[in-house]
């Protein structure tokens, strides 16, 4: 699971503030960015019922993707900073995948995401229930 390792990798790197700050920025960047895709595909879909003129819908749309794309390439930095963390401690890359595919970036932020939400309540029960919660 991703987040048991981003847990290891920060019992790893604990002593070392700034590589902690990146295993922790990684969840904070996943957050951001699983957010403004879903505002910005929201937006796209509804703004055309909310907006006066076609060139008002256009400039919120063109606005939206500027920003989905700043976060994007943001989440992605982290992800590749957290993952040369990975190896110059010899452990499993967090990622590992190609940075360039965003239909697997999208998976694994989705992924994290719905870790997240199970991770504190259900972090007392060992990993094949997990599993099966997760699934």
């Amino acid at each position: 699971m991703i987040i048991e390792d981003l847990e290891k990798l920060a019992n790893k790197v604990k002593s070392d503030k700034d590589e902690l700050d990146f295993v922790y920025d990684i969840i904070n960047y996943c957050c951001d960015y699983t957010a403004k895709v879903i505002r910005s595909t929201a937006n796209n879909l509804m703004g055309q019922y909310y907006c006066e003129s076609l060139e008002a819908y256009r400039m919120i749309s063109e606005s939206l993707d500027e920003n989905k794309t700043t976060t994007h390439n943001t989440f992605i930095s982290s992800i590749k900073i957290v993952d040369k963390i990975c190896a110059r401690y010899n452990l499993p890359l967090i990622y590992g995948k190609s940075y360039d595919d965003i239909k697997e970036i999208n998976k694994f932020a989705l992924t994290l995401m719905e870790e997240m939400l199970y991770y504190n309540e259900n972090k007392n029960i060992n990993k094949s229930d997990k599993e099966k919660i997760i699934s």
